[in-house]
């Protein structure tokens, strides 16, 4: 393929995040560590838990220790099949505590939803923010 980042990342990504959330009977029926692995095919996740200082196996734990199932569950049904203003739903699982989980920090959420959204949002890291200002786009910012 002209494009082997397609074919063999991106698109098994794709494919184990619209498995894990792409409906809300889904997301019930996967586990703390089925959440934790279907996260981890997002580069913002994964860069989280590195740039703490954390294999995956610790950050894995972490993950688990630190998280409620049914606020994991319930976090990422509201943001990924809510009612409402994404903007609002983003909002809450990075600021409000009663939503935000453990270990899932504000690119790896803005990343989700430009994986599986509807609505034609595109995916959004930091990497994606870096490649941005050096393009010349100066207001835009450090992380979402």
């Amino acid at each position: 393929s002209e494009w082997p980042y397609l074919t063999h990342d991106a698109l098994p990504f794709y494919r184990q995040l619209s498995q894990a959330f792409g409906s809300p009977k889904g997301i019930r029926k996967m586990n703390t560590s089925q959440i934790f692995e279907a996260l981890w095919s997002c580069h913002a996740f994964r860069g989280y838990g590195i740039r703490f200082g954390e294999s995956k196996s610790n950050f894995k734990k972490l993950f688990s220790t630190e998280n409620d199932l049914a606020l994991l569950r319930g976090s990422f049904i509201d943001l990924l099949h809510g009612k409402g203003s994404l903007v609002d739903r983003i909002s809450d699982c990075i600021h409000d505590a009663d939503y935000k989980p453990y270990g899932v920090g504000r690119n790896t959420i803005s990343e989700l939803v430009g994986w599986l959204n509807q609505e034609g949002q595109p995916i959004i890291n930091g990497r994606t923010l870096r490649s941005l200002r050096y393009l010349g786009y100066a207001d835009v910012p450090e992380a979402l």
